[in-house]
């Protein structure tokens, strides 16, 4: 998933799993519900390898 990023960084990319997926879904979820999930799936961030 990548959320507020203007293309397809890989350190901005986070692989999540089906039942996450599920979660961020739910039609009744608030957005500090939404931010608190991202932030779980999120954290801690990940390690920035150099890539040139």
């Amino acid at each position: 998933m990548t959320i507020a990023s203007s293309n397809f960084d890989d350190t901005v990319e986070y692989p999540i799993d089906q039942h996450s997926l599920a979660k961020l879904q739910d039609p009744h979820l608030t957005t500090e519900g939404f931010q608190r999930i991202y932030h779980q799936l999120t954290w801690p961030p990940k390690e920035i390898q150099r890539r040139y």
